[in-house]
């Protein structure tokens, strides 16, 4: 498995937006508290703000998807007839 297969889709077809800004901000985060570690001699906490931001924008790409699914399913039965 690649770091391409990783950040892709579901489906395979696009990137993932979510995936790829979640990675960038946990990598921003490890460079950041390496160089305080070395700076300051001080392990750093990790930040609420950046833990929630990661969850805020995985939630809102779930939220899109199951809304998208129920908007598909409720499609495809208003054409089935019932």
């Amino acid at each position: 498995m690649s770091i391409k297969d990783i950040l892709m889709e579901k489906d395979k077809s696009k990137i993932s937006f979510t995936r790829v800004t979640g990675a960038i901000l946990i990598l921003y985060y490890i460079f950041s508290s390496t160089y305080l570690l070395f700076k300051n001699n001080s392990l750093t906490d990790i930040p609420t703000n950046l833990f929630i931001l990661i969850c805020g924008l995985y939630g809102i790409n779930r939220a899109a998807d199951i809304f998208q699914s129920t908007k598909q399913s409720s499609s495809n039965q208003s054409n089935s007839g019932f």
